[in-house]
């Protein structure tokens, strides 16, 4: 099987050809038969193991996000995408925008595997738990904390304050960590 690559071998008119890309629902509808084992109508695409969805066309492998972007610009991103609800399975074209590496890795909810205590953007200093995030190549340190939990509470609230200040595309998701952190703050 084909590596996913960021590809650009495929044209306009050929991905145009083949699908049909709807920017509210993000999905990509076959609309001609490619080999006997696709159907007109069928919703294209497969999950990865990384949870973004690929598209086989003319036997390579595209990414849907990257494909849904060339499909509506007609040209390549010339960034990486960020999927701005953090879900990378979805590819509507309101949660997609051209990003640096460093906007996207904050935007990313993931905790490490390393990661000993559960939240991002803590660790154990002398007497508790330090919350601490970085904007714009420099470190903001947000308090001393008693426990992880209330030093991940702060690095959230950090992270909704200090992001908006940077992209102000995030609020939804930020009004969704806004939620979690009242939960944090309540128990």
């Amino acid at each position: 099987m084909s590596k996913l690559k960021f590809k650009k071998n495929l044209s306009h008119f050929r991905l145009r050809e083949l699908f049909y890309y709807s920017p509210k629902t993000g999905l990509f509808t076959r609309i001609k038969e490619q080999n006997r084992k696709t159907k007109v109508g069928e919703i294209a695409g497969s999950l990865t193991l990384g949870g973004y969805i690929a598209i086989k066309i003319d036997k390579e492998l595209y990414f849907a996000h990257r494909l849904a972007w060339f499909y509506t610009f007609e040209e390549w991103p010339e960034f990486p995408l960020d999927h701005i609800n953090g879900a990378k399975s979805d590819n509507r074209l309101a949660n997609l925008r051209q990003t640096d590496s460093v906007e996207n890795s904050q935007n990313s909810m993931r905790i490490p595997s390393k990661n000993k205590f559960g939240f991002n953007g803590i660790r154990r200093v002398k007497g508790g738990f330090e919350a601490a995030l970085t904007v714009a190549n420099c470190r903001i340190s947000l308090g001393k904390f008693d426990t992880p939990e209330e030093a991940g509470a702060a690095y959230l609230i950090g992270r909704a304050k200090y992001h908006v200040a940077i992209d102000p595309n995030h609020r939804a998701i930020q009004a969704d960590e806004g939620l979690f952190v009242d939960f944090l703050i309540e128990k």
